[in-house]
C-alpha cells in the first residue's frame, strides 16, 4: 500500500467490504503516515454508523 501511495502521490484508505465509511488502514506516503484503526475508534465509528439489522 505504501508503494501505491507513493506512485499515485495520494493517500490510500483500506476499508471493509461495502463499508466505505469505516476506514481500517490509512496510508499516506507523502506524510510518512501509516495509521490503523484502534478498537476504541472502531467502537465510536460503529456507534455513528448504526448498521441496519436484518
Amino acid at each position: 500500500m505504501n508503494q501505491v501511495s507513493k506512485i499515485l502521490n495520494k493517500p490510500l484508505i483500506l476499508t471493509g467490504e461495502n463499508q466505505s465509511d469505516f476506514p481500517l488502514i490509512n496510508v499516506d506516503f507523502s506524510k510518512n503516515l501509516i495509521k490503523t484503526l484502534t478498537k476504541k475508534e472502531a467502537k465510536e465509528l460503529w456507534k455513528q454508523f448504526k448498521p441496519k439489522r436484518f
